[in-house]
């Protein structure tokens, strides 16, 4: 991990690394922040007593010569001027740190962080640090804050994050109207980075390109709702490793399980046996040391947010109504079909990756309102039917006999037949032979007591007079007889003698 002040922890200091987001005392006890330049009053004034005149006079001449030569020795100065990471040598006369940083045209700002101070005198073989001030989204455990940093780019700040054992990331901005891409901060200085896209991660060397030169050189097209992140991710080798690792943990489990089965098998034979020397334990297993191996890794997400949308029926009520014109014992008809209706619910869904992250209730009402069943009752009640008793005919008179020549009397009338048993029971079966579902050869007559249509529907019956019960035939037989008498059944009723 490079240290945020490499070149000067290198040459003139021992203190670590600042933390990301805080001032950093890189000059000594008590510089908490950056001491704003001044115009380069420093350098001009060094360069004016530099031009001091020499004097020639006798052996003087020589005395001044060799005085101004050790002057000059003394303000002449070569540093390492580090700019937020790009470090290169430079020769100044200047006597402070504020005059080298005015003579190479470089600007500070109040919380910008210098090192030595601004103020701080210059010496030859001395590292000046200047780390800028950045602000950026820091991404932690999924929520974004924005902080103030001088970390000199991501593997940094990120690398000082990772201890804290929380998920860290950088945050990239697309608010810009050109619709680039700005996290903030360099990716890294040394060293390559990956990329991961659309389920793929690839190796980029050169870790100082931009992110949207990274994208660019992969063909990368973000979507509006595409989120870019930058995060420190395990390397190849350190994916390696860890499964290596899992599979060397896993055969000892599996081999200690045929041990004791086999300790306690052999428990019994070995208890009278003398105890051996025990075993020299074998080492621990050394963990590789690329297993922890991270990498600064540009993550691209893939947003999408579609519509869901979700059906729900809605039964219909039913209600009857009565009706005082019908018979209280017909059948309930249904006057209107009852027809559920629909309740729709239409939710934004977002995945990530394919991944169902949220869910936003956009809809929720009634699209198609149910139809109430109406149902009709009749109220009206149904005269009662009697049915006239069974005639009887009486035993005709024994005549006198009549003389046909022969002597011999006149044979006796055939009796009326007899009735017996129930008579609507004997009428259907003179009509039908007792056949509800019959129907006359020519499509007129139904059923068991031989209904026209016409007639069956006057007396209140519905559809096909063959296609009602038993019993609701018999009724509507019942009440025809009691309105029309049985002449409606002319040939059946002589012959059953009821008429």
């Amino acid at each position: 991990m490079k240290n945020l002040f490499s070149a000067f922890s290198g040459r003139a200091s021992q203190r670590g690394p600042a933390k990301p987001g805080e001032s950093t005392d890189l000059a000594g006890d008590g510089l908490t922040e950056a001491t704003p330049l001044s115009e380069g009053t420093a350098p001009s004034s060094a360069r004016r007593s530099r031009r001091t005149p020499l004097l020639v006079v006798g052996g003087l001449t020589v005395a001044v010569l060799a005085t101004g030569t050790a002057v000059y020795a003394n303000a002449h100065k070569t540093v390492l001027l580090d700019i937020d990471g790009q470090v290169q040598e430079v020769t100044t006369f200047s006597g402070s740190v504020e005059g080298v940083l005015a003579e190479n045209d470089v600007t500070v700002g109040p919380d910008d962080v210098v090192a030595p101070a601004a103020a701080s005198s210059l010496t030859d073989g001395a590292d000046v640090v200047v780390r800028y001030s950045r602000e950026i989204t820091l991404q932690t455990d999924g929520e974004p804050t924005t902080i103030k940093t001088t970390a000199v780019d991501a593997d940094e700040l990120l690398s000082a994050y990772a201890d804290r054992g929380s998920d860290v990331s950088l945050v990239a901005s697309r608010s810009q109207g050109d619709g680039r891409t700005d996290l903030g901060l360099r990716l890294s200085l040394e060293g390559p980075v990956q990329l991961q896209v659309d389920g793929k991660t690839v190796e980029v060397a050169d870790g100082t390109a931009g992110v949207d030169t990274i994208l660019a050189d992969h063909d990368i097209e973000l979507g509006d709702l595409d989120r870019l992140t930058v995060e420190q991710l395990p390397t190849p080798e350190a994916l390696a490793a860890q499964e290596q690792a899992a599979a060397r943990g896993a055969a000892p489990a599996a081999d200690a399980t045929v041990e004791t089965t086999a300790s306690e098998a052999d428990a019994t034979a070995d208890a009278t046996e003398e105890p051996e020397a025990p075993a020299t334990q074998a080492p621990d297993v050394i963990t590789d040391p690329r297993a922890d191996d991270t990498q600064v890794t540009i993550v691209v997400r893939r947003v999408a947010v579609a519509d869901e949308t979700l059906t729900a029926p809605i039964p219909f009520e039913t209600v009857t109504e009565e009706d005082p014109e019908r018979f209280e014992d017909l059948p309930v008809v249904t006057k209107v079909e009852g027809v559920d209706g629909e309740w729709t619910a239409v939710s934004a869904v977002t995945t990530v990756d394919g991944v169902e992250e949220s869910r936003e209730l956009t809809r929720d009402e009634l699209t198609t309102a149910p139809v109430t069943e109406v149902l009709v009752q009749g109220t009206k009640e149904r005269p009662k039917v009697v049915a006239p008793p069974v005639v009887r005919s009486a035993p005709a008179a024994p005549s006198a006999p009549v003389d046909g020549g022969s002597g011999e009397p006149a044979p006796e009338a055939a009796p009326a037949p007899a009735v017996g048993g129930d008579v609507w029971a004997a009428l259907a079966q003179c009509e039908s032979s007792g056949n509800p579902s019959v129907v006359s050869s020519n499509g007129l007559y139904h059923g068991l007591y031989q209904f026209s249509v016409g007639t069956w529907q006057s007396l209140g019956g519905v559809g096909l007079p063959s296609q009602a019960s038993a019993e609701e035939q018999t009724r509507l037989a019942q009440a025809l007889q009691a309105r029309s008498g049985w002449g409606q059944w002319p040939h059946c009723s002589s012959k059953l003698g009821l008429r």
